[in-house]
Formats: C-alpha cells, sequence, structure tokens
C-alpha cells in the first residue's frame, strides 16, 4: 500500500528502501516491474537492498556500501566481478552468477546474471 501511495504522486525520483521485504518471490517480482515500468517512462529509480538477485535482475547501476562510504560505483555485471568490495560489504553476486563464474573455465561468459540469461547461454550448447 505504502508503495502505491509513492507511486501515485508521480514523482520524478523514487527511493524505495527494501521494497520487497517480507514478499514471496512472485510478489517482489511482480513490485519490480511495476517499478521498472516507471523507470521505461522517465523515472529516476533508487532502490536499496542487499537482495542481490534483485540487483542482477532490475539494476543498470549499482552503488556498493559499506560503514557510510562508497566501496563501488559502476554497472551491474562489472561491479559482480569485483569480489573484494563484495567481500567488503558482505554482499556476495546471485548464485547463477557465482556457477557462471565457475563454468567460465569452460568458456562460458563469466558474467551472467540471471537464470534467464544462463539458459540463453546454455540451451544452444545442449542442442547441439
Amino acid at each position: 500500500m505504502a508503495l502505491a501511495s509513492v507511486l501515485a504522486l508521480q514523482t520524478p525520483v523514487v527511493v524505495l528502501d527494501e521494497p520487497t521485504t517480507g514478499q514471496d518471490y512472485r510478489a517482489s517480482l511482480e513490485i519490480m516491474d511495476r517499478v521498472g515500468e516507471l523507470n521505461r517512462v522517465g523515472h529516476t529509480i533508487i532502490f536499496i537492498t542487499h537482495d542481490m538477485e534483485l540487483v542482477a535482475r532490475y539494476a543498470s547501476r549499482v552503488v556498493v556500501m559499506a560503514q557510510g562510504r562508497v566501496l563501488a560505483d559502476g554497472g551491474t555485471r562489472e561491479i559482480f566481478r569485483l569480489p573484494e568490495v563484495l567481500i567488503a560489504s558482505s554482499l556476495a553476486p546471485p548464485d547463477i552468477t557465482c556457477l557462471a563464474q565457475e563454468l567460465a573455465a569452460f568458456g562460458i561468459r563469466g558474467d551472467i546474471l540471471t537464470v534467464e540469461e544462463m539458459l540463453d547461454v546454455l540451451l544452444p550448447l545442449w542442442r547441439r
């Protein structure tokens, strides 16, 4: 309900702190899809979260902070390739990204962010 109230204001910048806390996976995706629609029509969205799967799926730019300091600022793929930054901020890339990084030794891209991206890479190999 609080999110709906904020969205009704039509502000150019929307700041959301842990917008999916307490929601199941499906509800989380629905919330973030609506937020994504706002972004597509020109609103700036800032969301604060510890959920790296949401970050991987929805963020184009990531600012990693720890103890009030900015540790890194960059594209999502770039940030998930910085293990020292993630460790210092007590974060970890999504499991699928960790798997992709392990499979990089076998020629799979190591910067995969979502299960859908992994399927796009693996299905053509499986169909050979």
